[in-house]
C-alpha cells in the first residue's frame, strides 16, 4: 500500500477486479499512481492515478517506481481546441441570489471502489437519492451527507462537500455489509460487525451538534429486506472520525419513520418531533425528554422538514401540506407550517400557520428549510430553480 507505479502502456481502471466488471477509466502510458491495495485479487490492484481515475487494474502494463523519482507522466498533446478547466469560484466571492455551479462535488465520483460482492460505484447514488439528509458542519463550512438504506445502497460512509475547496470527499470508508445484503435477503440489524451504524434511509434525522462538533442521527430505514426502522441514537465525532452508539436514558421518540430535527445552539439540544410529540436530546446528559403529548391531535406527515428561529426560540416544521387532516386517519397526516415555542417559559404546544406566497414549500416533499439569520427569513428549496423566504412576523 502507498507504493507508486507507472503504466507503461494502456490500462483499463475498471469498477472491480474483474474482466466482466465495467471499465470506468482509461489511464494512458506515462500516467503514475498510487497503488491503496496490493493484493486485490490474482494478478489484480487497486490504484488512485493522479489524474484522478480510481479502480481496479491488472498487473499488465503497470510497474513499480521509486516514490522519490521524479518520473514524470508523458505530456498530452495539447488538443487543437483546449477544454478548459472547471474554475474555481471563491465562495466568498459567489453572487447572492444567483445559483453557482460548485466543481469537483459529485459524490458518486468518490465512492468506494466496486468489489466482486457489491457494485459500491453504481448503488452508492442511493446515499442522496433514496430518503436521505445531511448537515452543515458549520466548524469547516461544508455540507456533510450520510445515507442510504433499505434495498438502496448497503455503505454507511460518511460524505462531505467543502465549501471551500469546492470538493467531494469520503471521510470514512464502508463497514462490512449486513450478512445477506449483497444478494437482497438480509435481516435488520442496526449495528455492523464493525460496531459502526448500518446503512440507512436518514430523513430528516440528523442534525450537526455545533458545540461538541458532532453529528446526530436517529433511526431511520435499515439497510436490509423490509427497510424497518431503527430507534437507535449515534453520534459521529468529526475530529476522530468516528461513531458513537449512544443508548440514552430517558422517554425515547417512538420508533417509526421520517422525523423531524434541529439543533439549537441556545440551549445546546437538539429538538426531534416523531409522528405526534416534541423531544429534546441532551448530549452531556445523554438523555431525550418529552416535551409534549400530541396524540390524537396530531401526526405528522413525513414530508415535512424542521429548522430553528434562533431568534425568536421557535421550532418550524414545514412541507407535505397536500396531505392535511387531524389525526391519524385514512384522510391522510398533519402538514403544512407547524410551530413551536421552545423557549424556556415556552408551554411547548403546537400552533398551526397559514402562510401566503409559498405554496411550493408548505405543499412540498420534503423541502430544504433552514433559518438565515442575516435576512431573519426562513428560507426554503423544493426543487427547480426559485427559492423562498419567509418572513416570520407577517407570515408571508
Amino acid at each position: 500500500i502507498g507504493s507508486r507505479v507507472k503504466a507503461t502502456g494502456s490500462v483499463n481502471v475498471r469498477t472491480y477486479g474483474s474482466n466482466d466488471a465495467v471499465i470506468s477509466g482509461v489511464v494512458t502510458s506515462g500516467s503514475l499512481g498510487t497503488i491503496t491495495d496490493p493484493t486485490y485479487g490474482a494478478n489484480w490492484v487497486l490504484v488512485r492515478w493522479d489524474d484522478g481515475k480510481y479502480g481496479a487494474s491488472t498487473l499488465t502494463n503497470i510497474v513499480s517506481v521509486d516514490s522519490t523519482s521524479n518520473v514524470k507522466p508523458t505530456p498530452t498533446p495539447t488538443p487543437t481546441t483546449p477544454t478548459p478547466s472547471p474554475v474555481t469560484t471563491p465562495v466568498a466571492s459567489i453572487q447572492s441570489g444567483v445559483w453557482t455551479k460548485l466543481s469537483n462535488t459529485i459524490i458518486q465520483d468518490v465512492c468506494p471502489p466496486s468489489t466482486a460482492d457489491y457494485n459500491y460505484r453504481f448503488y452508492c447514488k442511493g446515499v442522496i437519492s433514496a430518503w436521505s439528509g445531511g448537515v452543515v458542519d458549520t466548524s469547516r463550512n461544508r455540507l456533510i451527507i450520510w445515507g442510504g438504506g433499505h434495498g438502496d445502497y448497503g455503505g454507511n460512509e460518511v460524505y462531505a462537500i467543502d465549501l471551500e475547496t469546492q470538493k467531494a470527499t469520503r471521510l470514512t470508508d464502508p463497514s462490512p455489509l449486513p450478512p445477506g445484503y449483497s444478494a437482497g435477503n438480509s435481516a435488520c440489524v442496526k449495528t455492523s460487525s464493525d460496531g459502526n451504524p448500518v446503512s440507512r434511509h436518514t430523513y430528516d434525522h440528523l442534525a450537526y451538534i455545533a458545540h461538541a462538533d458532532k453529528m446526530f442521527a436517529y433511526g431511520g430505514s435499515l439497510a436490509c429486506g423490509s427497510g424497518g426502522p431503527g430507534g437507535d441514537t449515534w453520534t459521529f465525532d468529526f475530529k476522530t472520525l468516528t461513531w458513537q452508539n449512544m443508548s440514552p436514558s430517558g422517554d425515547a421518540p417512538s420508533v417509526e419513520l421520517g422525523f423531524l430535527t434541529a439543533y439549537d445552539p441556545d440551549t445546546k439540544l437538539v429538538y426531534l418531533h416523531d409522528r405526534n410529540s416534541l423531544f429534546s436530546y441532551d448530549l452531556e446528559k445523554n438523555k431525550y425528554t418529552r416535551l409534549s403529548t400530541n396524540a390524537g391531535q396530531l401526526w405528522l406527515n413525513g414530508a415535512m422538514t424542521g429548522t430553528i428561529d434562533t431568534k425568536r426560540h421557535k421550532m418550524i416544521l414545514v412541507g407535505g401540506g397536500t396531505n392535511l387532516g387531524t389525526g391519524p386517519n385514512t384522510n391522510g397526516y398533519t402538514g403544512g407550517v407547524i410551530v413551536y415555542d421552545i423557549s424556556p417559559s415556552g408551554d411547548k404546544t403546537f400552533q398551526k400557520w397559514t402562510t401566503t406566497g409559498g405554496d411550493a414549500i408548505v405543499n412540498g416533499n420534503a423541502p430544504g428549510i433552514g433559518y438565515d439569520s442575516k435576512s431573519d427569513r426562513i428560507i426554503g428549496w423544493a426543487g427547480g430553480s426559485d427559492v423562498y423566504a419567509l418572513n416570520i412576523d407577517t407570515k408571508v
